[in-house]
């Protein structure tokens, strides 16, 4: 089984034989190329030294773009729509592109690119021959659209006060599509203060109607995607909302202060001691990178620190981004509720009901309840199978 991945916003591939190579854009490549050979050509008009590595992104871009860098450049989401062909959305900054990509041929095409746009997961169905897209909208709400097979024709399927993202069409019927949905509660000046939990529903094309999958105050169900037997998976995590504390909770922690700054120290020397005492941790793949400290990435809409949680969530000298209890959870098509993995940072599912998910650092497959590690990678985001 093959599958691609993306890695702190890099996009590799790793084929049946378990090579992996990192795929770039060729549209980003020739553009790159051509700001290069104008950067040389001109580097005396340009602001700084003729090393400078900031460009003009308008090339790529547009107009829309300009000033901004290529180091921005960074791949969203993948769909890998059929062994030939793979979609995916770019973005430098706030300029972002839908592209599709023939594996055969090796040719690229941009569908659309727009300044300011912001998507939140995206589907392609084949039967249909439609993309189902979550976008960002000026309020700080996400609702559903559905595209055509050019990336036109953005017809308004959710609206409301809610986020709506991460929708995928089911592979029972096309004409249901999953997404997760969470409430927004605003300030009195109408600004967004926060988002309630995540729950899972269903929108049936047909009847124009939403129907409540999965939904708990305590917890977030998040990323929900169907087979074709009708068995729905999703992950699961604990729901964290505002915090109040109570004065009695306030003046027991300035009581404690010393104590927890005691206490701080000596967690801070004992990790320091594991840390170089500790096998390195090491990754399959091309051009990997170790985990900068204090960097940040966004896992399923929370940002992650890496340098904590890599050493907090670490299972047998392996690290993790998320903890135990993000679990993945199957609901089979008889009601039953079966978590099938914890520490799961993204998955995916085919048809068949095949499943592959990721902690951040390593990818794995499960044969019959059985877990095998495929590989391990660096700062991994998403994993999809190749079909």
């Amino acid at each position: 089984m093959g599958q691609y991945f993306i890695a702190d916003g890099r996009l590799y591939c790793r084929n049946q034989q378990g090579e992996i190579q990192e795929f770039e854009s060729p549209f980003v490549q020739e553009k790159a190329e051509r700001t290069n050979k104008h950067n040389t050509a001109s580097g005396w008009k340009s602001q700084g030294s003729p090393g400078n590595p900031y460009w003009n992104s308008s090339v790529v871009w547009g107009n829309q773009a300009a000033g901004r860098s290529v180091s921005g450049f960074r791949f969203n989401h993948i769909v890998a729509a059929s062994p030939n062909m793979l979609y995916y959305t770019l973005s430098n900054f706030g300029v972002t592109g839908l592209f599709e990509y023939d594996i055969k041929e090796q040719f690229e095409t941009r569908l659309f690119h727009k300044n300011d746009f912001r998507e939140e997961g995206f589907d392609y169905s084949s039967q249909r021959n439609e993309f189902v897209m979550a976008v960002w909208n000026d309020d700080g709400s996400c609702s559903l659209r559905m595209l055509d097979a050019r990336g036109s024709g953005r017809t308004i399927l959710t609206d409301g006060d809610s986020r709506d993202s991460n929708p995928s069409f089911s592979r029972k019927n096309h004409q249901h599509i999953l997404f997760q949905s969470a409430g927004v509660a605003r300030s009195e000046e109408g600004g967004v203060f926060m988002y309630g939990p995540e729950a899972i529903h269903r929108l049936d094309m047909d009847k124009n109607e939403v129907s409540d999958i999965l939904s708990d105050p305590q917890y977030d169900y998040v990323l929900p995607k169907e087979d074709s037997q009708g068995n729905i998976y999703c992950i699961r995590r604990p729901f964290h909302g505002p915090s109040t504390q109570t004065i009695f909770h306030t003046i027991k922690n300035i009581i404690l202060f010393p104590f927890h700054f005691v206490l701080a120290i000596f967690n801070f020397l004992e990790t320091f001691t594991r840390l170089f005492n500790q096998k390195a941790f090491k990754a399959d793949g091309p051009n990997v990178q170790a985990p900068q400290n204090n960097k940040y990435v966004q896992i399923m809409g929370q940002t992650i620190d890496v340098a904590k949680s890599s050493k907090a969530y670490a299972l047998n000298n392996e690290p993790s981004l998320v903890p135990a209890n993000w679990e993945l959870i199957c609901l089979r098509s008889d009601g039953r509720q079966e978590v099938l993995a914890r520490r799961a940072a993204y998955f995916d599912v085919d048809a068949a009901g095949n499943v592959v998910f990721t902690n951040g650092y390593r990818v794995q497959s499960l044969d019959n309840a059985t877990q095998k590690v495929d590989f391990r990678h660096n700062l991994i985001q998403e994993v999809h199978i190749n079909i």
